[in-house]
Formats: structure tokens, sequence, C-alpha cells
């Protein structure tokens, strides 16, 4: 957010983070998820439309498709680029494991009346997604061709500024906003949700009250929204940013949720040595020996997560008994 409005209004980066965080952290606050889904759905139209907008109009800057793959360098159209096959792999681990089962993508899955929705609105996602990530791509392509000495953040933002007419930058602009803010709002309600209902509550020696619940799930997207605004200000790039929360994701929480959801395991002491084991293998690995053959930590702490955890639920499945899907019976009129 800050990239995108210090690109675009030329307001100085730390201050942009602040106002635009405020902004998220209060309607996210008060509206809740209802806020969140609503907001989202308006930046889904500024996603939809004015991106492919954006693209066109940078085609005719560079003089077409075919004018754009003359100029792009040549290690750009490989299918690596400039990385190591360990390199490259990493990458591709880190987004594939990182993207795993993250708060937003479950919240919208609860969200749906039912399951049928819910895998109607994923596909129907992943084929946005195609042509989303296409387009952000080649935009990236043509910023790289007109304007090759910025840096890789201000990519987009620079070609907003530099090439939409006047009449539609101050709506691409907002469509660019709306790529953070969908992001940030959904991830601060899933997490004051998750912390209250799943940390605060069990802890607690009495029942919470709605009211009382409601408060402390406000409070704690006002706590997390300021830590979030810290963590954007102390690191070097977006980035290197994913990679972080990746790294902190992936070889602790995916195998255990996998675990309980898919296939029903419930093993309290499992899952704890498993993020146990995953992020100190993560962390020695990353830190402490430098990420040896450029492979990120994220990898072996992932195959640590998973060792333990298959070992752990093994020993103690007698004491933790899977849990059994409960059986669907079919009735003839819905079978036909």
């Amino acid at each position: 957010m800050g990239t995108v409005v210090n690109a675009t209004l030329d307001v100085p980066t730390v201050p942009a983070v602040i106002i635009g965080m405020g902004v998220v952290v209060l309607y996210s606050s008060f509206g809740g998820a209802w806020a969140v889904i609503q907001t989202d759905l308006l930046q889904f139209v500024f996603l939809g439309v004015l991106l492919p907008v954006a693209l066109l109009i940078g085609l005719d800057a560079v003089g077409g498709p075919s004018a754009l793959l003359d100029s792009v360098p040549a290690e750009h159209l490989s299918f690596m680029g400039d990385y190591s096959p360990a390199q490259f792999l990493t990458l591709f681990a880190a987004l594939l494991l990182g993207e795993t089962l993250v708060p937003p993508y479950a919240q919208r899955t609860f969200s749906t009346p039912d399951s049928r929705h819910a895998r109607k609105g994923y596909a129907l996602a992943g084929f946005f997604s195609f042509f989303f990530f296409f387009t952000s791509a080649s935009l990236g392509l043509i910023a790289l061709v007109l304007y090759p000495d910025i840096e890789s953040d201000q990519a987009l933002p620079t070609v907003v500024m530099n090439l939409m007419p006047v009449g539609v930058l101050g709506l691409v602009v907002a469509a660019l906003m709306a790529v953070v803010m969908s992001t940030a709002s959904s991830y601060l309600n899933s997490t004051a949700v998750v912390l209250t209902k799943d940390i605060y509550q069990p802890l607690s020696p009495a029942e919470l009250p709605p009211s009382r619940r409601l408060t402390i799930e406000r409070a704690t997207s006002v706590v997390v929204g300021a830590g979030a605004t810290i963590f954007a200000l102390s690191v070097p790039s977006i980035v290197d940013a994913l990679l972080y929360s990746y790294t902190l994701w992936a070889p602790t929480v995916i195998v255990p949720l996998f675990g309980a959801v898919l296939f029903g395991v419930r093993s309290a002491p499992a899952a704890l040595s498993a993020i146990t084991a995953g992020a100190i293998v993560t962390a020695v690995w990353q830190w402490g020996l430098d990420a040896p053959f450029g492979l990120d930590g994220l990898v072996p702490g992932v195959v640590a997560n998973l060792l333990v955890f298959v070992t752990v639920a093994m020993a103690t499945s007698s004491r933790y008994p899977r849990r059994q899907q409960p059986a669907v019976r079919v009735t003839e009129g819905e079978f036909a």
C-alpha cells in the first residue's frame, strides 16, 4: 500500500503505510466479515475491468505484443530466467506451500452457504486468477521495456502513472489499492476471529458473552494491524515480505491442518510437535546455516513437519483416534 500511494500520489512511504492500514483496520474492526465481503466485491470489479484496460494501453505504448516480445531481454523469456534449478524449485515451493489454506481462502470458504457453492467459487476464482496473473506479469514486462531502471516494486504504479489517461487514472489507482486492501482486511478479520475463538476463549475461565467477544476481536484487529504496519516498514520489498510470511506459515501449520481437515487426525501432541519441529528446522536452516545449496528453509521445514507429524500421530493413535467421516444417506429421490 505504501508503494502504491508513494508512486501515484507522491506521499512518503511511512505515512502512506500508516494512513492506508488505518483505513483497513477501521472498516475491518467495525464492519467485520460482512464489510470485508462487501468491499471485496467492489474491489473485484476494479481489478477485473481496470487492469486489462491498463494492459491494453501499455501494449499500445510499446507498439503491440510482437514489439513487446522483441524488446524484452532474452533471459526474461526463458523458463527459469537467471534462477538456478534449486532457486527455481525453492521459489515455486514457497509460493505453492505459502499460499496453501491461508486464512483469507478459508474465510471465503466458510462464508459460503454450502460446499457446492464453495467448490464453484474456487473453480471460478482459479479461472479468473489465470487471466489476472497473466495481465499482471504482462504489465511487468511493459514496465521492464519502458522503464528499465526502476525498482521492481514500482513497476505497476509507474506504468499506471505514466501511461493512463487522466480520466482513467484515478480508477486504476483505486484498483491497485484494492489488491492490497482486500487481502489485508481478510487477514485482519480471520486473525482476530482465530485468536479470540481458538486461543483466548478456551483459556478463559468463564464463557464469553457475544458483546465481550466482539470487543476482543476488534481490539485484536487493531493490535494485529499495528504489528503488520511495523512489519511492512521493516522489510526491503514486497516479495521479501511475502517470503518471510510464507516461511512462518508453511513449515508449521499446513501439515497439521491438512491432517485434521482431510484425514481426521486430531492428535494434539502430533500437531504441536510438528509445529515445533518445522519451526526449528526452518530457523536453523535459513538463519543458522544460511540456506545451504540455495535451498530456502521452508522446504526442509515442511519435510521435518511432515515426518514428525506422521510419526507422533501413529504413536498416539490409540489415545487420539481419527475422526470418522459421518455416513451420508442417499434417498431414492435424491439419487434420481
